[in-house]
């Protein structure tokens, strides 16, 4: 550890450092909130480059693994096959369905009621639930189709997500427009020779990444350790020249110093740890690659039913209810099995230490 920043030492064979064992489990939270930071790098709708500061490695991929697989989301997860003649089988089509990015706030629904013994009806899924899409489309006639797609090479219909028309539940109709629907309209669902139909009811409700992909609610979500680059003396000339030619990210510069061109780090974040640059012999006493091992950088892709940098306080808030649901039985099991709640430790009499 140099200063308070734990490092390890990226060589050019291997790695040092990667563990810490003088700093006790029982002291990480000391002064937690004054050490935790979260610096936002880059954000958009459809994704956000964030730092994570002053936590252990476990909290970092407890986080990537809520963001993957335990955030709720809206997907496709039941179809009622009205008519499919298409070549292909419904099973399948249904699973393309289900894989359709769906634009819906997952907090405004609730979780669907577990099905009966004859499986789920259409009266299973209301507003509060479930939101309806319906698929009708039929391929015309060849003669049509070619005058349709105004090119007489076209033999088949393309259905695409667009085809999907989205058919209000209860109160949604009172929604505004765009609040809820498909992420996108161009994703190739079939394709039907002439004569060919599919008409099938599609009900996405809310679940989570780790019963199916289809919810999980981003693309990537992936973090990596910042790294430290520095020069044990000042690297000049030609030394300089070589150093910012060897990398293949541009994290080098070189700035005009004192009258001397000197070697700098432009930009630190470039950095993949290829070590390049240490690769030659000559060059690993010039420069120092180190990893921060408590400060991270995530990036976090959403598939768009949902804005990327809501992704974060969402994994946190099912992050504190799991850390919540732990702590209730701990003390379930502490009390043998009835909570309670003691302000201090109840002291039993001799008489009471017999009976026992």
């Amino acid at each position: 550890m140099v200063g308070n920043k734990p490092l390890a030492e990226v060589g050019a064979v291997n790695i040092k450092d990667v563990v810490q064992t003088n700093y006790a489990v029982e002291h990480f939270l000391d002064n937690f909130d004054e050490n935790v930071k979260v610096n936002i790098l880059s954000q958009s709708d459809e994704q956000v480059v964030f730092e994570l500061v002053g936590v252990d490695a476990s909290v970092a991929n407890a986080i990537r693994r809520v963001l993957i697989a335990e955030v709720p989301s809206m997907a496709i997860s039941t179809v009622f096959m009205n008519d499919n003649t298409s070549v292909m089988q419904d099973e399948v089509l249904c699973h393309r369905l289900g894989l359709i990015p769906i634009k819906a706030d997952a907090d405004d629904f609730e979780d669907l009621p577990p099905a009966g013994e004859s499986g789920r009806s259409r009266t299973d899924f209301t507003d509060k639930n479930a939101i309806k899409f319906n698929l009708k489309v039929e391929c015309p006639s060849l003669a049509t189709l070619q005058k349709m797609a105004g090119n007489k090479k076209v033999e088949y219909l393309t259905v695409y997500s667009k085809s999907l028309e989205m058919e209000p539940l209860g109160k949604q109709a009172d929604l505004p427009a765009g609040k809820q629907g498909l992420v996108h309209d161009d994703i190739i669902l079939i394709k039907l020779a002439p004569g060919q139909r599919v008409d099938c009811e599609c009900y996405a409700t809310k679940g989570i990444g780790e019963t199916h992909a289809k919810w999980s609610p981003v693309c990537t979500a992936a973090y990596r350790m910042r790294p430290q680059i520095t020069f044990p003396a000042p690297v000049t000339g030609e030394d300089a020249e070589r150093l910012r030619g060897t990398c293949p990210m541009g994290v080098f510069d070189i700035e005009d110093l004192a009258g001397t061109s000197t070697l700098v780090v432009g930009n630190d974040l470039n950095c993949t740890m290829c070590r390049e640059c240490i690769r030659l012999p000559e060059n690993r006493d010039l420069v120092k690659l180190n990893v921060i091992r408590n400060d991270f950088i995530f990036s976090v892709e959403s598939t768009g039913c949902v804005p990327a940098p809501t992704l974060l306080p969402r994994a946190l808030r099912v992050l504190k209810e799991k850390c919540a649901t732990i702590v209730k039985e701990i003390e379930t099991i502490e009390t043998g099995g009835e909570r309670m709640e003691l302000e201090k430790p109840i002291e039993m009499g001799e008489e009471e230490m017999d009976e026992e």
